[in-house]
């Protein structure tokens, strides 16, 4: 296999950097030559898994001391991951701290140097690399980085090996490996595998261990497989591993160190990672829809009176954003808002009566809002409401029409989670004063929840606000992108708010351990969100964008042209 070529990033010397090979190949395959530290990192390895058997098996040491012990070590580890090698990078990124002092020192070349750390990396890379390769001829940068790679394999391999063990030992003494929850994590497990042996066939190593911090490959890096399935697939269901785990142990103490360490994992990309992205490769532009979608929103905002703004009141959880004291519809939504908490602590409503109110306002209210989608769809007739008010306003129909259905559909979302969130504090209290609250079950109910927050959040990114209260409906005199473009969420799933839309719909289930008022509640969300997606938005979609054929997504286009999905298709034909 050839490397493509390479160039330094100040100075642009080109250079054909040499094959290498991934983390677990070079440490374990014995017909690879293996560096001083490799040898050390197998060694360590080997000595954490003599230590957690000596202490179980020859020690008096109780079992919850061992799991304290590696769990530190894990944490160390972890620390030393997410901020030790984030550190060496931020510094490379910004200034190319370790490289320059490489070069500055002559650490590679033995002609001109002869310190200890200089005769030390010299040591390391002539016991790892070929006889052909000539270290001194080669950049500061490659070599650098060749060094660099045997921190990162020590922190890795010690970081992922002592989770193991610390999950091992969380493991109960009677374990149910034919439990649904257990094969769900032993599936789980199987697809972050796949996740990460895809994201590595991707990537290569270069990408996996950094390289566009030393140096640049003159080489097009194509994202697909597991690129299409999630953004930042190693980092985000590059993960679901560590959820397995406490699906397998049924240990809700498993579950807080798994959200800690992808935790700190995430706050690694957000600071280290995606800021030298977008330094080198240039900040990701905005899809043309956005772009349009914004610019509209601007439009819109800068025509209408400064006593009535555009921007709308809205709901993100139970918080509220763009909130105006000025503006009656506001008011009204935060009055009502405030009047269900002090009608459920104050009266103490039953299970059934709260049940049954958020049934029937959700049932409601989303079926008024279905009816003027539909109807505003087929014959403006929303829109024409509004016609007599015209006459005594500035504001045209349309954009008045626009303006009351945004308090509409934000009044409808407000409320219905809100009365969704009292069902569920009520039965989460009754799980608790009964002792029945089950800790792992609830953690991972409240991450559904998260994970609803978050995705409605990127659809807003890329929706704006026009496209987030379907604007397209009510403003077709506003120049409107000629076809739509997938970006950001879109560009994984067609309709992420009828799937992660409605993660913390059932995660409210998971909380509530499956009480059956949350159950008919989330499944009363889940036909009402089919419904829109299916009758309204895609007729409406295909008719305004001239649109008729379906966007494949990247979750479909990957499991479509998966091989055991293939196979079946040809058995089908």
């Amino acid at each position: 296999m050839v490397s493509p070529k390479a160039r330094t990033r100040s100075t642009g010397k080109t250079f054909v950097p040499p094959v290498t090979h991934d983390m677990v190949r070079s440490l374990f395959d014995p017909s690879l030559k293996k560096s001083f530290l490799e040898k050390i990192i197998f060694l360590s390895l080997a000595l954490d898994l003599v230590l957690m058997y000596g202490l179980l098996k020859y020690t008096s040491i109780s079992l919850d001391t061992i799991k304290i012990l590696f769990l530190l070590q894990y944490i160390f580890w972890r620390f030393a991951y997410n901020f030790g090698i984030g550190a060496i990078l931020h510094y490379q990124s910004h200034y190319e701290t370790f490289s320059n002092y490489s070069e500055r020192n002559h650490l590679f070349d033995p002609s001109k140097s002869s310190s200890t750390l200089a005769r030390f990396v010299q040591y390391e890379i002539r016991s790892k690399m070929p006889d052909s390769y000539l270290m001194e001829a080669q950049p500061a940068e490659l070599n650098t980085w060749l060094v660099f790679r045997q921190v990162v394999d020590l922190i890795l391999m010690q970081d992922f090996t002592t989770y193991c063990i610390y999950t091992y030992l969380c493991l109960p003494s009677t374990t149910a490996w034919t439990s649904p929850t257990t094969i769900m994590g032993v599936m789980m497990i199987l697809l972050n595998v796949w996740v990460k042996t895809d994201a590595h066939r991707v990537v290569k190593d270069y990408a996996w261990y950094w390289g566009d911090f030393f140096f640049l490959q003159d080489s097009e890096l194509t994202f697909d497989g597991v690129f299409n399935v999630s953004p930042h697939p190693m980092y985000s269901i590059g993960y679901i591993g560590y959820y397995a785990a406490s699906l397998i142990t049924g240990d809700y103490n498993v579950l807080l160190v798994s959200i800690f360490g992808h935790l700190l994992q995430l706050l690694f990309l957000k600071y280290v990672e995606n800021p030298h992205i977008e330094r080198t490769y240039g900040a990701s532009n905005q899809s043309s829809t956005s772009l349009a979608y914004n610019k509209i929103d601007q439009l819109i905002e800068n025509s209408t009176s400064s006593s009535s703004p555009n921007k709308p009141l809205i709901s993100t959880g139970l918080g509220f954003k763009n909130f105006k004291f000025t503006r009656v519809t506001d008011l009204f939504t935060l009055t009502v808002f405030i009047s269900i908490f002090v009608w459920y602590f104050n009266f103490n409503p039953s299970l059934e009566t709260l049940t049954f109110t958020t049934f029937m306002v959700k049932f409601s209210l989303s079926s008024i809002c279905a009816l003027i989608l539909y109807k505003q769809s087929t014959e403006k007739w929303f829109t024409s409401i509004f016609h007599w008010r015209h006459l005594n306003s500035k504001i045209p129909p349309a954009v008045l029409a626009y303006q009351h259905w945004q308090f509409i559909y934000n009044f409808t979302l407000t409320i219905s989670n809100t009365l969704l969130a009292m069902v569920t504090l009520k039965s989460l209290t009754s799980l608790y004063d009964s002792n029945t609250l089950n800790y792992n079950q609830t953690i991972f109910g409240f991450l559904g929840i998260a994970l609803q927050i978050w995705s409605n959040s990127e659809i807003r990114d890329v929706l704006a606000n026009f496209g987030y209260f379907y604007g397209d409906f009510f403003l077709l005199d506003v120049e409107l992108p000629k076809k739509l473009s997938y970006q950001g969420i879109y560009r994984y799933l067609n309709n992420p708010q009828a799937i992660l839309g409605l993660a913390g719909i059932w995660g409210t289930v998971l909380v509530s351990n499956f009480q059956y008022s949350n159950i008919l509640l989330a499944s009363l969300w889940t036909i009402i969100e089919i419904i829109a997606v299916k009758f309204i938005e895609k007729p409406h979609v295909h008719k305004v964008y001239n649109d008729s054929k379906d966007h494949v997504a990247g979750v479909e286009s990957t499991i479509m042209s998966s091989k055991p999905v293939r196979w079946i298709q040809g058995l089908i034909q």
